[in-house]
């Protein structure tokens, strides 16, 4: 497993309202993408950042996929 994506699911899990909350999401879904190389895990890491962040400026950055 990636350690660097444990790191920010960790960051989005135990502090979902903190102001890094949602870009933890996003760079945890790029990093699982990085480790399995497949853009299944990259997309759902994606639309979870979509249902929890939804106005995140995050959010809209990976917007360009849908």
């Amino acid at each position: 497993r990636s350690a660097a994506a444990d790191r920010f699911e960790r960051i989005r899990d135990q502090r979902p309202t903190s102001h890094v909350a949602d870009e933890a999401a996003y760079w945890a879904a790029v990093a699982r993408y990085n480790e399995s190389g497949q853009s299944s895990g990259l997309m759902a890491g994606w639309q979870k950042l979509r249902k929890r962040y939804p106005q995140s400026i995050w959010r809209w950055k990976q917007s360009f996929y849908e």
